[in-house]
């Protein structure tokens, strides 16, 4: 990893009492979306000296050239370069290395770069996570552009493995307007210390894009602090800027990290029974539930498909990389292929 920025010593800052210890650090990550990402970086730009923050690109790899044109037209931020598409924790980890590395920051913004947030706004969570050390991480309203809901506050739920965002792809009429603790935050717009991050730790890698969210609200809860919905916030996200939440590989993404994260945290003795049921589930009901209640776009067989490959390819402590998604997109294209081809036949 290079920086086109200089490290600075820290060891000459007191984080918790020295006022140059109030500067925030707003992450932003970019991977072959120049367009979404200078956007984003405009609007921070545009309140960063009011706010005492500064933007952070993290370029993950990109391979469209996005790294330069981010760089010419924001010569004053500071750019972390990938030398691969490390996905989304590990992409976000590197930004959070440079930030703990500096001193002067004590407030960490995790923010989409298809994601807008106005100044007014950003001050507010920032102070409300400054003054109130009980939150551990904090968000607001989450829109899409159309006023759909992102996120209007979630719930974690272990034995499931899975979460249940409040008002998702609902018009904002007001239903989810109460300031609440919730179990689970959507790291597209979240806001933490650095006292929490040192505490709790970076992102969990064994993800490439996905359930690291979960994993992150459920280790921050563990140590003690609050999940923080605040729907004055509010903040506009894009949404699919980087991936189809369609395409075969993303599913499969989806159901492998899945597996991950319920055999870290469920007890021992259970995953394996939470396993046998989520493999029934995959073999016999999974497909329909899914194009009946939540719409899935991919024909019932190929959900089908993902589910019962992301099985046969989860290992305990595996970290999922770029590569293993690659090869399943050729796998499905086979299966597909094949898939269409029974089908002509017994036409």
């Amino acid at each position: 990893m290079r920086e086109r920025t200089q490290d600075q010593s820290s060891s000459n800052l007191d984080r918790h009492g020295n006022s140059a210890c109030r500067k925030t650090a707003v992450l932003v990550l970019n991977w072959n979306n120049a367009a979404a990402t200078l956007d984003c970086l405009a609007y921070l730009q545009a309140s960063a000296s009011e706010l005492q923050a500064v933007a952070v690109a993290i370029d993950n790899g990109s391979s469209d050239g996005s790294a330069d044109l981010i760089a010419r037209a924001h010569p004053d931020v500071p750019i972390v370069y990938l030398p691969k598409n490390e996905g989304f924790a590990r992409g976000t980890n590197a930004g959070l290395r440079w930030v703990l590395a500096r001193g002067e920051y004590d407030v960490v913004v995790f923010l989409n770069n298809d994601a807008l947030l106005s100044a007014d706004d950003l001050l507010r969570a920032v102070e409300m996570v400054r003054n109130d050390h009980s939150i551990g991480l904090l968000t607001g309203k989450i829109l899409h552009p159309d006023g759909r809901f992102w996120y209007g506050g979630g719930r974690l739920r272990r034995w499931r493995g899975g979460v249940d965002i409040f008002g998702a792809g609902r018009q904002d009429r007001g239903q989810c307007d109460l300031a609440a603790d919730v179990s689970f935050i959507s790291l597209a717009f979240a806001v933490t210390r650095r006292d929490v991050i040192e505490r709790v730790g970076l992102l969990a890698d064994v993800y490439f894009f996905g359930q690291e969210e979960w994993d992150y609200s459920l280790r921050v809860r563990k140590a003690g602090y609050r999940l923080r919905y605040e729907p004055a916030i509010g903040c506009i996200h894009g949404g699919d800027g980087s991936h189809n939440n369609s395409a075969p590989e993303f599913v499969y993404n989806g159901y492998r990290n899945k597996l991950i994260f319920q055999q870290r945290y469920l007890p021992r003795w259970a995953f394996p029974v939470w396993r046998m049921a989520f493999t029934l589930y995959a073999r016999t009901i999974l497909a329909p539930t899914c194009a009946w209640i939540r719409g899935s776009k991919l024909p019932p067989s190929l959900l089908r498909f993902c589910a019962l490959e992301a099985l046969r390819d989860h290992a305990p402590g595996e970290r999922i990389q770029e590569s293993d998604l690659l090869d399943f997109r050729q796998r499905a294209a086979t299966f597909r292929a094949r898939a269409m081809t029974t089908s002509a036949r017994l036409l």
